[in-house]
This record gives C-alpha cells, structure tokens and sequence, in this order.
C-alpha cells in the first residue's frame, strides 16, 4: 500500500498506535482486578509510550488525519477513566474525591466533544501545555503507585495527587472556555 492510500484509509502508524492504547485498556483492568501489578506497570509503560509516540509520529510525518484527531483522545480518555475507576473505585488505591476529579473531567470534555459535534461545531480542539502536563502526571502517579506495589517500596504520593488535582481543575477550565466560545 502505497503513502497516499494509507493515509487516506487512515491506516498509518499514529492510528495504530492509539488503537493499541484501546485494546490495551481492557488488559490493563483485568491485571489489576486480578492482582496481576507487574504485568499492568509494563503494559501501561507501553500504553504511556503509545500516547506520546502517536502524536509525535503524526506531526513528524505529516500522517494528521480527521480520524487520528479522534481517536488519539479517546483513546486517553477510555484509558484513563478505566484505570483510574480501576484504582480509586475497584481496589481503593486512590482518595476517593481525586477519583472522582479526574474522572469526572475526562467525562466532561467528552460531553463537551459530543456536543459540539451535535451541534455541528468544530471539534477539533488541541490539547494545552497544562492538558499535556495533566497527562503525563496522571501516568506519572499510576506507575509510581504500581511501581510500589510491584518493587515493594512505600511512596507518599500526596504532593502529587495534589499537582494532579490542580492540573485536572485547570485544565478542564480552559476546555470549558473552548467549548463556551464554539458554541
């Protein structure tokens, strides 16, 4: 298949990449309902990989497509809203108020996402520095917590979550303020 029939199929590595970040969701999930931490840590260091790499490899080589735009972000929100579920809900690993934060914002900006979509607007709404920062912290915490269990060392994961909930605050504003000037 030639450059061009890949990206117009969409079929290119970006896509790849962050379809390999949905089918490893459900993985992730059942190794932690199943106790199986040091398969989750090496899994989600390879979905981490994935979310960075897919963005990365659609700019360096010119592979942006409509349907990379969506799936890259679904992608990180079916992720993160199924570990963290997993993590604060499931297996009490996490507070319960920051669960639900940051649940809650990935919700949000889906229904902001839909939204718009209904009301045929664009969708199209790239993530800030303090978005990028937000989700490079949410893995950072995750695999520290794992990392913990599976090499069995205490971490006071506190001063973090903190960061994480400012991070999460702050960034879910600056999706509201986007949504609001679209609609």
């Amino acid at each position: 298949m030639n450059r061009h029939a890949a990206e117009k199929t969409n079929l290119n590595v970006p896509n790849i990449l962050s379809l390999s970040r949905i089918l490893m969701t459900p993985l992730i999930v059942w190794g932690m309902m199943k106790g199986e931490f040091a398969f989750v840590f090496w899994v989600l260091i390879l979905a981490a990989l994935t979310d960075g790499l897919d963005g990365y490899w659609a700019r360096r080589f010119h592979q942006e497509t409509a349907v990379g735009g969506a799936l890259d972000p679904f992608a990180d929100k079916l992720l993160i809203i199924s570990v963290f579920a997993t993590f604060g809900f499931g297996l009490g690993l996490l507070p319960l108020w920051f669960t639900l934060l940051v649940i809650g914002r990935d919700v949000l900006i889906m229904i902001g996402i839909l939204s718009l979509w209904v009301g045929k607007k664009d969708t199209s709404i790239l993530p800030s520095t303090i978005s990028k920062l937000n989700t490079l912290l949410l893995f950072g915490l995750l695999l520290l917590q794992l990392a913990s269990m599976v090499f069995e060392f205490n971490l006071n994961l506190d001063v973090l979550i903190y960061m994480i909930a400012v991070t999460t605050v702050v960034s879910g504003w600056g999706y509201f303020k986007e949504w609001i000037k679209r609609i």
